[in-house]
């Protein structure tokens, strides 16, 4: 866990570094900081303005939107979530799989499947081993009465023979 947030805290500081003045540099950390704070406290508003205050010295950041949105997300207020991840996937070039689950989820959640389906064939291309995905993409096709799309994303899971044994033994 706490590898976690110092991968988050580092990829902010990697961000900041690259944009700001050093007196910027100094106050968007002490935000963010104040913001993983805030947020482990269960404090969600502070650490949410405390985010704000990051975006405001940096509003290219992608990590503050994403971790907005998550907040948001946990809050039920996706609307507003599915802004701040929209703003993060806006600036992130490198299609951030973390980023990328987050506004899956959040465009399920708003019945938004088409822009879903556009994520997850980026995830699909992220990580092409990843069944699940294939599957969860068939899944709301097939609720969509899309059975093409479905079959498409079935197809596009990779061919294993351990898939045969498991079969096997579930008869």
């Amino acid at each position: 866990f706490f590898s976690f947030l110092f991968a988050v805290q580092s990829f902010a500081q990697d961000q900041v570094n690259q944009q700001m003045s050093e007196q910027q540099q100094h106050l968007f950390s002490l935000f963010f900081n104040e913001a993983l704070k805030s947020r482990l406290k269960g404090d969600y508003q502070k650490s949410i303005q405390m985010y704000i205050n990051c975006l405001k010295l940096n509003e290219s950041s992608t990590v503050v939107p994403f971790e907005i949105s998550k907040i948001l997300s946990l809050e039920s207020d996706i609307e507003n979530a599915n802004k701040f991840i929209d703003m993060a996937l806006k600036n992130d070039d490198t299609n951030n799989k973390y980023f990328l689950d987050l506004a899956v989820s959040i465009k399920v959640s708003l019945r938004k499947y088409s822009e879903a389906l556009s994520l997850i064939d980026k995830l699909i291309v992220l990580d092409p081993q990843d069944i699940n995905t294939s599957i969860f993409a068939s899944n709301i096709c097939l609720e969509q009465k899309d059975y093409d799309a479905a079959l498409s994303y079935i197809n596009k899971i990779p061919y294993d023979p351990q898939y045969d044994n498991v079969i096997l033994q579930n008869k």
